[in-house]
């Protein structure tokens, strides 16, 4: 910015441009604002100007000359520029940015943006098409698998993925992930079930087990409606302590359209009070909260019995009350977050009352009941 301002003659009021007569024929000095901001993560960024000639002639000679000081260069593959006005498109961090001169209200998410002008911003196709790829070869590799086992394979890369791709125009292309996982069940089904009809695998596989009567194939149920009587689902003959239901444990495939709702980013623009907040600053812990409520509220309908209680417990453990997302704000699936009963079922708490239950550290759950039976044992 220094070097733009020397260039360039920038006062107060942006760059001179000169004098001009305006409409009523008077003459006034006119100024020009520079527009010019850098978007950085690791060692990835992107610098917006107003003209290709102010980035060409100062801000890349001053990019070159503080990575020269460091022993580094710009990548000459990766450095391009490109002009957003014609519709070039900006590939950066797995997103594509584009220029539309105007919204059309098809397919689009946010009605706000109809009629105007903006950036569209939406995932890249290679980045779909990897994770198309990806999941084709679980697929195809896991036609002896049970279904449940498939679907928890599945699950943690759907959401991973649909939690990442939920800004601004990702709506429409999480749909057209989601129509191609269905056309991977059912060939996945007809393989593996070559004798079977199609009413059949629906019945096995997609429709709940009370609705899976001769009749139950219809689009006329009013319990359940469409949309949740058919969900890829699969079963087990173990019973899971949190549902009131016997007869197995059972896990649905999650929709990449709905686990996590699609937000603007504007949401996740970072305040002008933490911009320069780094990771040994006093107030990190703000852009912690700032970044953990809006991980909470990309959270939607289909979320599972933990999301639920992370969401109630404003994403603090129960027990220890630390934050319970990663670092990154992420939502942990990997195990290390444990359900924990307040009252214990044996001394006759609920086994699926919401009010009985409390997501905790995994750690802070095994130490809680170590110190409780330490307690027990002193008692006898």
């Amino acid at each position: 910015m220094k070097a733009v301002k020397e260039q360039y003659s920038v006062g107060s009021r942006g760059i001179y441009v000169g004098q001009m007569v305006n409409r009523d024929g008077k003459k006034v000095v006119k100024h020009m604002r520079t527009h010019i901001a850098c978007v950085r993560y690791a060692d990835d960024f992107i610098v917006l100007a107003r003209s290709s000639r102010m980035i060409i002639n100062v801000i890349k000679p001053c990019v070159e000359q503080f990575l020269a000081e460091r022993g580094l260069t710009l990548s000459v593959e990766k450095t391009k520029i490109l002009s957003v006005r014609k519709s070039d498109k900006i590939n950066f961090l797995g997103y594509t940015f584009q220029y539309q001169e105007r919204f059309s209200p098809k397919y689009k998410r946010f009605r706000d943006r109809i009629g105007r002008e903006g950036i569209a911003c939406y995932p890249q196709k290679q980045k779909v098409a990897r994770l198309l790829s990806k999941l084709r070869t679980i697929f195809r590799t896991s036609y002896n698998w049970t279904a449940y086992s498939l679907i928890a394979k599945l699950n943690p890369i759907i959401r991973g993925w649909a939690a990442y791709f939920n800004l601004s125009q990702s709506y429409g292309i999480r749909n057209r992930v989601n129509h191609a996982i269905y056309r991977y069940i059912w060939n996945w089904a007809t393989h593996k079930h070559p004798r079977w009809g199609r009413r059949e695998i629906a019945r096995q596989y997609f429709l709940k087990p009370s609705l899976r009567g001769p009749s139950s194939l219809g689009y006329n149920s009013s319990e359940y409606g469409r949309t949740k009587k058919w969900t890829f689902r699969g079963q087990t003959l173990n019973n899971s302590i949190f549902n009131q239901f016997t007869g197995g444990k059972t896990i649905e495939l999650i929709d990449p359209t709905t686990v996590v709702g699609t937000l603007s980013a504007k949401l996740y623009r970072i305040p002008s009070a933490l911009e320069t907040v780094h990771a040994y600053h006093p107030d990190y812990h703000k852009l912690i909260e700032f970044s953990q409520k809006r991980s909470l509220e990309a959270l939607k309908e289909s979320k599972t019995l933990k999301a639920k209680l992370l969401i109630r417990q404003k994403g603090v453990c129960g027990i220890c009350g630390e934050a319970l997302l990663k670092l990154e704000n992420e939502y942990i699936f990997d195990g290390s977050l444990h359900i924990h009963h307040i009252n214990r079922r044996a001394d006759g708490g609920a086994k699926n009352n919401m009010g009985n239950l409390s997501l905790v550290h995994a750690q802070c759950h095994m130490a809680h009941h170590a110190k409780k039976r330490g307690v027990e044992q002193g008692r006898k």
